[in-house]
């Protein structure tokens, strides 16, 4: 124990204390062994839920889809079509326009007042007479005849509760609820995450998204549906973002990045599978109810997984930190007596460093307000993600009018998503993570800005091509994005960093329901605003680190240090860039003046300043001496008073 009457100073510790990140990644992990086959197998079946988190992202284009057009029930039928089917009733009405030649502006009157196609004396009357008929009817509607929705279902919220015409601001209310409702929930839960872990906050989002699900299966009325949508939005949140950092946190560096991108894919293989469920279930109720069922099955699953040692030690729970860390060596069957001691002396390091600041020590977003490196990159991340949600949407409009037919524009949108994922996974590990963003953001610039110079009503020729290639980027951009902020964050604050980005994801798709219900509606200034945030978004791109192949962050001094390295640093491996010496050097690193700092990657480690920088290479070293002057912070804020 230290003397309390002669402390040892903070000052000398603090370097110490704010890098146990480091001692985790390159003592730690390799201490626990490789992954063994039960880990794997875990984490393996954590991929699971994404699948089914995928179905139920998507589950809303099919459970509020609008028909394709619909009627208002005629004031008098004849009595063979009383007893009638939707479909025949439809087909009767069709039938009956086409013999009185009702023009266009008869079609779109009768789609929200009742117009007499059938008058009671049909020998005193004529077709003329019919028509003029037509014209005069004002009275309200009561009840409407749809076409057959193409989405596999019979029916939906909007045929059920006859959310057209006067009633039609309903969709848009939900469409917004569940958004505000996601982007709520990504704030609150991921400060909470990082407060109380990981696993627990899972396991009870698990339970209250099970019980959500059944409640909106039940559903009623489209107010209770409503609130359902937004309080399942609110619960959904914690529990994409607490999987995906069991398959960041727990994975080495060169396996983080795939088992990131796996996870898109199983959310696209998702949306994949929802026709097929909803061509098996017929009704919305049994869909939703089928969707539940998995997540009951998930709940089981994260019983066994464990908390995530590298969150209980950046928050100095050593006791748990190191029984965990135990538990995992185990399961990757490192019990031999080296890898023993071995986490024997790094854990007696790490103990000996924190013996005078043993209180555990959790953050927030005043925390994050008060970084400066943490702060700019959680708001370059946002912006983009806010961009790219909301030109996803706009982009995805575009082609279902190029493509009338759901199916077609479903499936093509969630088919060059998936071209998206798989372009990350190939060339992300291989040309950094800036230049893949740089170039996603351009392809997705350009197709806004090439749709918002075609003239209106543009063939489909033109306006398809162009929306599934903005599509394309927009999917690559929102996926590497949410990567970026899980490995530019600390472990402190990275479930609160990946949530503000998923809460500007899910504002920017709020943007297109809210613009529905503005009076005046029209989307030629969305589409000008998304253009020009696509050039800020190319700018700001540049103001983020690499963050390829290094070391998670652990602590806050670790993610201020994050600083960039050369944004492409030789990505063809060609050997002449060593020879060109000092000129090659300076065409290797960053020439924006607010990343001047980060030629050079700074770690510090018992009092040493540790800068590298990469040169034809391999990694070049130097040490020096830093004063506690020049820490990020002043060691009074990590002191755990006496």
């Amino acid at each position: 124990m230290a003397d309390l009457n002669n402390p040892t100073p903070v000052a000398s510790l603090f370097p110490v204390i704010d890098n146990v990140g480091i001692s985790y990644d390159l003592l730690l992990q390799p201490a626990m062994g490789p992954p063994g086959r039960s880990l794997r197998y875990l984490l393996g079946l954590a991929f699971l839920p994404f699948f089914f988190l995928g179905c139920l992202f998507a589950s809303n284009a099919f459970m509020v889809a609008l028909p394709a057009d619909h009627r208002c029930t005629p004031a008098q039928l004849p009595r063979v079509l009383r007893n009638a089917t939707q479909e025949q009733v439809w087909a009767a009405l069709l039938a009956r326009e086409d013999e009185l030649g009702v023009g266009a502006e008869d079609v779109a009157l009768a789609r929200c007042r009742p117009f007499n196609y059938w008058p009671a004396n049909m020998s005193a009357v004529n077709n003329s007479q019919i028509i003029d008929n037509l014209r005069v009817e004002n009275r309200s509607c009561k009840a409407w005849v749809y076409s057959q929705l193409h989405t596999g279902l019979r029916g939906s919220v909007v045929t059920e509760w006859n959310l057209v015409c006067g009633e039609a601001w309903y969709v848009q209310v939900q469409h917004l609820s569940f958004f505000l409702g996601f982007a709520a929930g990504a704030i609150a839960f991921g400060t909470l995450m990082d407060r109380c872990g990981r696993r627990s906050i899972l396991l009870v989002m698990l339970l209250l998204s099970c019980l959500l699900g059944l409640f909106l299966s039940l559903s009623v009325s489209i107010t209770m549906f409503t609130i359902l949508r937004l309080l399942e939005g609110l619960c959904l949140p914690p529990v994409y973002i607490s999987l995906y950092l069991y398959q960041v946190e727990l994975r080495t560096p060169q396996g983080r990045m795939m088992a990131a991108m796996f996870t898109m894919l199983m959310i696209l293989a998702g949306k994949f599978f929802l026709p097929v469920l909803a061509y098996v279930a017929t009704d919305w109720h049994v869909l939703r109810a089928i969707l539940n069922l998995p997540l009951a099955l998930t709940l089981s699953l994260a019983w066994k997984l464990p908390e995530v040692p590298r969150w209980l030690l950046a928050t100095r729970q050593l006791a748990a930190a190191r029984s965990a860390v135990e538990a995992m060596a185990v399961k990757n069957g490192a019990t031999s007596p080296e890898f023993c001691t071995q986490r024997n002396e790094v854990f007696h390091e790490i103990e000996a460093s924190l013996e005078f600041l043993a209180c555990p020590r959790f953050f927030g977003f005043a925390d994050l307000l008060a970084s400066r490196n943490i702060g700019k990159n959680a708001a370059v991340l946002c912006l983009i993600a806010f961009l790219s949600s909301g030109l996803l949407v706009d982009l995805s409009e575009v082609l279902s009018q190029g493509l009338p037919a759901f199916h077609a524009s479903y499936l093509s949108a969630v088919g060059v998503g998936t071209v998206g994922c798989l372009l990350m996974c190939l060339f992300v590990d291989h040309i950094g993570r800036r230049p893949f963003l740089l170039c996603m953001l351009v392809v997705v610039g350009l197709a806004s800005l090439l749709l918002l110079a075609l003239p209106h009503g543009a063939v489909a020729v033109l306006s398809v091509p162009l929306s599934l290639l903005g599509i394309l980027g927009t999917h690559a951009t929102g996926g590497l994005v949410a990567f970026i902020a899980a490995e530019v964050s600390p472990t402190a604050l990275r479930a609160a960093v990946l949530g503000l980005v998923l809460a500007s994801a899910c504002l920017g798709k709020a943007t297109s329901p809210f613009l529905q219900l503005l009076p005046q509606q029209g989307t030629f200034l969305q589409r000008l605003i998304f253009a020009a945030l696509s050039l800020v978004g190319l700018l700001s791109v540049m103001f983020l680190p690499e963050s390829r192949l290094r070391p998670l962050p652990d602590s806050l001094a670790d993610a201020e240090a994050f600083r960039s390295l050369p944004a492409v640093a030789n990505p063809f491996g060609l050997p002449s860039f060593h020879a060109w010496g000092r000129f090659g050097r300076r065409c290797l690193r960053d020439k924006v003046p607010l990343l001047k700092r980060g030629s050079c990657e700074a770690t510090m480690y018992s009092g040493q300043a540790e800068q590298g920088w990469t040169e034809g290479g391999t990694t070049q070293v130097r040490s020096q001496s830093v004063e506690p002057s020049v820490l990020p912070f002043p060691p009074s804020q990590h002191y755990c008073g006496i």
